[in-house]
């Protein structure tokens, strides 16, 4: 995988041994953890089953949900810098509330009488209101209509006003091996969205790499802002991207019936703060990670 230059630099240098906290550690986390721990890196995974955790990774059991029980795991960990990747039960309101209102509440608590070098809060492009087409960005207004949002942009807010340095990274859709709806359903239905609303995407690998070349960045002293946009350089009609897929899988797709969804946005995101500083991305668009996953599953 391509490396920037600030991360070949801080690398070059030696970058020092710090114990590196994943809270909610999933499949973002997992590869994040395995790139960190290729540095040399004590990586440390927060989950409530840990031993799911690969070998690279030294688990921890803990729900952050639960107050005392996090409080207790982070206390004897020493962590350095702390990324939170956190994944609701549902898609429902009370889910998103448990989740990122109690949850951030409680990673923030157990945090304050030992604050990190820096927090990382994977966020959603979700809090985001814009439906007309317009370019968004980490300056842009957010007034989401649907309670994911709102929850999310709550959580953000908690950060941000915590006692110890934080930087919000706002994903869009992610894709990677072990994310194949969008394939799957082609491969099943055929069909394509009728929408031609805007999408913004990131490869889950270059999801990883952005987390890490902010946190290389921070250790090796260069500024690190308090928001990001994580998607890749071309947002697109989701239509777009379908029939893509279906063109690499010899698919004629036919379109879907008109579907009314409340998580329908039209925005485009993006991406030149952190490509200015200095990230390179290994798939820049849908068709580079696409392309990617499909040889990779053995499709094409």
């Amino acid at each position: 995988m391509k490396q920037d230059t600030k991360d070949n630099a801080v690398h070059n240098s030696g970058m020092k041994q710090h114990n590196i906290v994943i809270i909610g550690c999933g499949d973002i986390g997992i590869a994040l953890g395995q790139r960190l721990h290729a540095r040399g890196q004590n990586v440390y995974g927060v989950r409530r089953r840990s031993e799911k955790l690969p070998q690279f990774i030294k688990g921890v059991d803990a729900d952050f949900t639960h107050a005392a029980e996090l409080k207790h795991q982070l206390a004897q960990l020493a962590a350095d810098y702390v990324i939170v990747t956190l994944t609701p039960a549902g898609f429902t309101a009370a889910a998103y509330e448990q989740c990122f209102g109690d949850g951030t509440r409680n990673i923030l608590a157990a945090l304050s009488s030992a604050p990190p070098q820096r927090l990382l809060y994977v966020s959603s492009t979700g809090v985001y209101h814009q439906t007309d087409g317009e370019w968004v960005d980490e300056e842009s207004a957010t007034q989401p209509q649907q309670f994911n949002g709102e929850h999310i942009l709550a959580a953000e807010k908690q950060v941000l006003s915590a006692a110890m340095p934080a930087t919000i990274v706002r994903c869009g859709g992610i894709y990677g091996p072990g994310r194949l709806r969008l394939i799957q359903n082609l491969q099943q239905n055929g069909t394509i969205t009728a929408s031609k609303n805007f999408s913004n995407r990131i490869h889950r690998d270059d999801c990883a790499a952005m987390l890490e070349h902010l946190l290389l960045l921070d250790a090796g002293g260069d500024s690190v802002a308090d928001c990001y946009l994580g998607v890749d350089s071309e947002p697109v009609p989701l239509q777009e991207v379908q029939r893509y897929i279906a063109h690499c899988l010899g698919i004629t797709p036919t379109l879907a019936a008109a579907a009314h969804s409340q998580r329908t946005s039209n925005k485009r995101c993006s991406n030149q703060r952190i490509v200015a500083s200095g990230f390179e991305f290994t798939y820049p668009d849908y068709r580079a990670g696409y392309e990617a996953l499909l040889r990779a599953e053995g499709l094409i």
